[in-house]
């Protein structure tokens, strides 16, 4: 008698003894099982091997965290970021219309923040370091937030704790200093500094007419270094009214800076934000040049902001 198989598609017939008939179906139809077997784990083995290389997902996480780890390493070495040596780091999007993501660095052992870097990333994929700063109130920290709500006139208001705010509050990063809370909570929207914590009376207008295109090409990569270094004591801007009785110093370059901030004691950037409704001044404590040339600007606002010369001196005014 002749049986048929199909193997792959393809039909396979044999002559069977009637003898030994029954065994002989037994051993096809175990080698059938066999065949088929191969060919199942030689699909999954080439299904494997085809993400792991094509999906751009995985190699962009491992990019990222590595230049997240390259800059922590580099950092943790300059005064004021020493606690960075021992630390881990969580990141979260900055939107809407932005690719930046902020990543907050905290300490390993009292699990508190100390730091924080905003990261992007060019057109050709290549991360970049838009800014970064240390201390205990880094940017857009829940907690900072919840101290708004807690001490301010919003704590009339019966808002939730910091487990439920987290839901009503999104981070957005136009540029820098522009950088501030949304907090919906129906009926009310607050706009709140990302920094500071301060509430803005500002509405989405003044922040949609404020839009600047981030050049991704200035900022640091993971393979620069800081190069030089510059730390100056902080001080309080409004107990010199400089800046708003004095002209403002010709800084348009990063010499004219340089020797702006090596001549004078005291130095005080501002810049009229959100449709000029708010000018912020802020102490000018220092600087980080990196081996490239990239140089980032230390301001003072509940803790020490470095911000890319490029990013505050078309836009604002040294005193």
């Amino acid at each position: 008698m002749y049986k048929t198989y199909k193997i792959n598609g393809q039909a396979f017939f044999f002559k069977i003894n009637k003898m030994a008939g029954e065994t002989m179906i037994k051993s096809i139809r175990l080698c059938i099982i066999l065949v088929l077997l191969l060919c199942f784990m030689i699909n999954m083995n080439h299904s494997m091997i085809s993400y792991a290389t094509t999906n751009p997902s995985v190699k962009a996480q491992k990019t990222f965290e590595q230049n997240i780890n390259t800059w922590i390493n580099n950092l943790k070495k300059q005064q004021g970021f020493h606690e960075w040596d021992h630390a881990y780091w969580k990141s979260y999007a900055l939107g809407p219309g932005t690719h930046n993501r902020l990543v907050i660095v905290l300490n390993k052992k009292s699990k508190q923040e100390i730091g924080y870097l905003v990261v992007g990333a060019d057109s050709k994929g290549n991360y970049k370091l838009v800014e970064y700063g240390a201390g205990e109130y880094p940017l857009f920290s829940l907690n900072t937030l919840q101290t708004t709500f807690d001490v301010t006139y919003l704590k009339d208001l019966n808002i939730p704790d910091i487990k439920d705010l987290d839901q009503f509050a999104e981070r957005i990063y136009p540029n820098a200093l522009e950088a501030i809370w949304k907090v919906n909570i129906d009926p009310y929207t607050f706009y709140i500094d990302a920094k500071s914590g301060e509430i803005y009376p500002i509405d989405s207008e003044s922040i949609n007419k404020t839009p600047r295109e981030i050049n991704y090409t200035l900022y640091a990569g993971n393979t620069s270094f800081i190069q030089h270094s510059l730390e100056k004591k902080i001080f309080d801007p409004f107990e010199k009214l400089k800046w708003v009785s004095n002209d403002p110093q010709p800084v348009n370059s990063y010499e004219d800076f340089q020797k702006t901030l090596h001549n004078h004691e005291e130095v005080t950037y501002t810049e009229k934000l959100f449709d000029q409704a708010i000018r912020m001044p802020l102490a000018v404590i220092g600087y980080h040049q990196w081996d490239e040339g990239q140089l980032y600007i230390a301001l003072e606002q509940n803790g020490v902001r470095y911000i890319h010369f490029m990013s505050l001196y078309p836009y604002g005014q040294f005193f």
